[in-house]
């Protein structure tokens, strides 16, 4: 028994010793930052970046279907970009696609390096008129007060649009002259898939025969406020995205009266094919994407958490299982599904032929459109609940680009150049980006908006009040300058 007693000991010991180890040598990693001259913007130059970003702000470029298109919003945004960046619009070949996308090249002397591409779009989401009253300007104002420019857009994502081509601008008016080649793809339609400007726009690039070197799109920010135990922000960098999917799941029954029905209605069957759903979501993982985020922020983390991270081989199902408990770590972690619409019934007293809910998931890397169709099938375990893939989207999720690669290096450090004390983080970006359909043309996409904002900032996306400080777009415009010239 004794002896039974002192191998627990040493066993125990013996992990102990591993534990603190493995700890000890998790470490953050020394970085060494390119010191060339920082890219600065005179004060009367900022203020005219921020009058051109106001009036792009008033153009609303609300994304619909062609049928309900305001025609005319967009092609007086397009012509205020080719009058209010003369340079770009005269230097690059410009190329215009299904109407309303753009296509800009400037040639670079070294026909053999690899071109950059950066994708942006300028088409909105709509402004609920419920919630016009909230607004503290009006959403299509483009109004410049307390430090910040106002609007819908102003984020997502005429940012992007308008930091790119004044990068562009500025560097043109100082002579400056690419080695490699530059694109810029501008798409119209991305609130609303891509499909007429972004899936086309890879395409023409894809026919062309181009690989480029870089592609960088929206999809990551950074986060001043950091993460929980990193005191530091936060600059996530998206490595991929989240495949799309929405089901109908449909149980039909006997219309009749409902003084004598059946013991399981065509809604009570549905609901409970929708229970059984959430009851028994797909399982959770720490990998790709998600193991690269926690490796590179658990490095600075109190020692606590960074012994958890760093033993992940041990702890896993531990830290599964706080980062089930809150729904924006639970997305990092697994595939989820929303039940978002329900359709059943016409009478209090009649029995439903039919009942339909929609069922949105968002697939993590790793799995597939199928997979979740054949977890959805087993998981329901009812042959008359006919599920069936609802509208045109129905994404995989994305491979996953490198960061060992010399793309995400200078991304890196033209974040910490220019951002100076940022924390670098690749992650899953959960929703979907135009950047989705350039893997044909490239390994090395990244979705990264050079934009800093606080945690409480993240809901005007697409919600009330969006807008941004004066000084981050400076800020961005810069990293775009500074990014150009570290290629070249």
């Amino acid at each position: 028994m004794k002896h039974v007693f002192r191998w627990i000991i040493a066993g125990l010991i013996l992990l102990v010793v591993v534990l603190v180890g493995n700890t000890w040598r998790f470490q953050p990693e020394e970085v060494k930052i390119p010191s060339d001259k920082l890219p600065e913007i005179s004060a009367a130059d900022s203020l005219k970046m921020v009058e051109r970003f106001s009036r792009a702000l008033q153009f609303p470029t609300i994304s619909r279907d062609d049928a309900r298109r305001d025609t005319a919003a967009f092609r007086a945004f397009l012509t205020f970009l080719s009058t209010r960046f003369p340079g770009v619009f005269s230097t690059l070949h410009v190329q215009s696609v299904n109407r309303w996308s753009l296509i800009l090249h400037w040639p670079g002397a070294e026909a053999s390096q690899k071109p950059l591409l950066f994708l942006a779009h300028y088409d909105v989401v709509p402004v609920d008129s419920a919630t016009l009253g909230a607004w503290r300007q009006p959403p299509f104002s483009g109004a410049i007060a307390d430090g910040f420019i106002w609007g819908r857009g102003a984020i997502d994502d005429k940012a992007g649009t308008m930091i790119t081509l004044e990068a562009l601008e500025y560097l043109i008016g100082r002579g400056f002259r690419p080695q490699r080649s530059i694109y810029v793809a501008i798409g119209h339609d991305e609130e609303i898939g891509g499909l007429e400007g972004a899936r086309h726009m890879a395409r023409l690039f894809q026919e062309q025969g181009l690989e480029f070197e870089l592609v960088l799109d929206e999809g990551g920010t950074i986060l001043k406020d950091g993460i929980a135990g990193i005191n530091r922000p936060v600059a996530m960098v998206g490595i991929a995205e989240k495949g799309y999917v929405t089901l109908c799941l449909t149980a039909r029954g006997t219309p009749g009266h409902s003084s004598m029905p059946p013991r399981h209605t065509a809604i009570g069957r549905l609901a409970a094919a929708i229970q059984r759903l959430e009851n028994h979501p797909l399982p959770a993982a720490i990998t790709g994407p998600t193991r690269a985020f926690f490796d590179a922020v658990g490095r600075h983390m109190p020692f606590l958490p960074r012994l958890i991270i760093a033993n992940r081989w041990l702890f896993s199902p531990l830290l599964i299982r706080q980062l089930e408990k809150q729904p924006a770590t639970n997305a990092l972690v697994r595939t989820t599904s929303a039940v978002t619409v329900i359709h059943g019934g016409v009478k209090s007293n009649i029995l439903p032929a039919k009942a339909t809910a929609l069922v949105n998931f968002r697939i993590r890397p790793g799995e597939s459109v199928e997979q979740v169709i054949e977890h959805v099938r087993k998981v329901i375990d009812d042959p008359s609940i006919h599920i069936d893939i609802y509208g045109k989207l129905a994404i995989n999720p994305s491979p996953v680009s490198p960061i060992d690669g010399e793309a995400f290096r200078r991304v890196s450090h033209s974040i910490r150049r220019i951002f100076p004390g940022t924390l670098v983080a690749p992650y899953t970006v959960l929703g979907a980006t135009d950047s989705r359909y350039y893997y044909s043309v490239s390994r090395a996409v990244y979705r990264f908006l050079p934009l800093q904002f606080r945690n409480d900032d993240l809901p005007r996306i697409h919600g009330i009040n969006e807008r941004i400080s004066t000084r981050n777009l400076i800020n961005g415009v810069r990293f775009i300058i500074d990014l150009i010239q570290q290629f070249n």
